[in-house]
């Protein structure tokens, strides 16, 4: 099947019509079957994405572990996905998933998972031949976390830009969210700040980033406060903030105590912000949002040692949770409606360095849901 960035962004990006959403209107149910949820799952310091999804034929196979070396994954233990890739020759290539991606198989094979492959920062398209005699600009700063990161958040913007791609989507598609339903579970993130909405960030594992929440002394020492009259349009604004920051923070915390914990997620530190945010998915009808978007990281992909022992670790915690969220929002009847997917840095380099690998540029991508076309 055809595999290409296009299809990937118009599987995720087109949401169609929002819903206006308000506290007024806040125990009020919104219509499910119009419902759609986009979940990131940040793989950061950089994918080795080379040993994540591997090519079965003999002849490619070969071709990779040679240069591979002792890092290459045993050409047995690669579980086959039913999808195809073209090489250079435009011959068809059967992909398959590292053994520790196992619980995605099935997802693949019922056609509810897919690829993108070879995705990476790029000024515009280019050649081999054309990097190789400096015929072509190059992305700034190509091998460079943070830059790579910001970049990838931004979604091809220049890096003056101080918003993120979902950000400027939600802006498009919604307006006045006085509960925003841009939800960040790993910190303040660059992918969800846009023009009209402040993204909501929570704890990883169940109450949002508020010291006063749940605290009554300090409660009480915000609310005198805020009673003060303010001085300046400045700190009248600032004191407004806060009090909609609080009141939000404890519809939310309340909200979240009334889901029950799905049973397929780990205890690790992925399952416990992917358990967060299928409570958050849970929880769409009492917010009255009809869309949510989530920032999820999953830390530890910057491997330039230890990489035989550390990158199943982190491909079989990565691939538990994201079936577990496949599961817990089918259990809602929600398969259809929320699409995960993953980003990160950059690829690794195809030879290795002993015992790990360096930095690279192009990466391969899941995409997970009801509704992405895997056949």
């Amino acid at each position: 099947m055809d595999i290409s960035r296009r299809n990937f962004l118009k599987s995720t990006a087109s949401f169609g019509a929002i819903a206006s959403l308000g506290l007024p209107g806040y125990s009020l149910a919104a219509p499910s079957n119009d419902f759609r949820a986009l979940i990131c799952v940040y793989l950061a310091g950089g994918n080795d994405a080379i040993n994540t999804i591997l090519p079965l034929s003999d002849f490619h196979y070969n071709q990779y572990a040679n240069v591979r070396g002792s890092l290459s994954v045993a050409k047995n233990t690669i579980i086959p996905i039913g999808l195809n890739a073209n090489d250079a020759n435009n011959n068809a290539v059967p992909l398959g998933l590292h053994p520790k991606l196992s619980a995605l198989a099935p997802l693949f094979q019922q056609g509810d998972a897919n690829l993108v492959l070879n995705s990476g920062i790029l000024n515009q398209p280019v050649t081999k031949q054309a990097i190789e005699q400096g015929d072509v600009p190059l992305p700034e700063q190509l091998f460079s976390h943070n830059s790579q990161t910001a970049s990838w958040l931004r979604g091809g913007m220049d890096a003056s830009t101080n918003l993120g791609w979902a950000g400027r989507m939600l802006d498009v598609l919604t307006s006045d969210a006085q509960i925003t339903p841009l939800y960040s579970v790993h910190g303040d993130t660059l992918w969800l700040k846009a023009m009209e909405h402040r993204q909501t960030v929570l704890k990883k594992d169940k109450a949002v980033q508020l010291t006063a929440v749940g605290n009554p002394v300090y409660e009480e020492i915000y609310q005198k406060l805020l009673s003060q009259s303010a001085d300046n349009p400045f700190s009248g604004h600032f004191n407004l903030m806060v009090d909609e920051s609080m009141m939000m923070s404890n519809i939310l915390a309340e909200q979240l105590k009334l889901i029950d914990d799905a049973p397929l997620f780990s205890s690790s530190t992925l399952g416990k912000q992917m358990q967060t945010v299928y409570k958050l998915i849970a929880s769409q009808s009492a917010l009255s949002q009809q869309r949510q978007v989530f920032f999820v990281k999953h830390t530890g992909y910057d491997l330039h040692d230890s990489q035989l022992a550390r990158h199943p670790l982190l491909l079989e915690d990565l691939a538990t949770n994201l079936n577990a969220m496949y599961r817990a929002v089918d259990k809602l009847g929600m398969r259809k409606n929320v699409a995960t997917f993953t980003m990160s840095d950059f690829g690794r380099r195809m030879t290795n360095n002993g015992n790990g690998t360096d930095h690279g540029w192009g990466g391969h991508q899941l995409l997970i849901g009801g509704a992405v076309n895997g056949s």
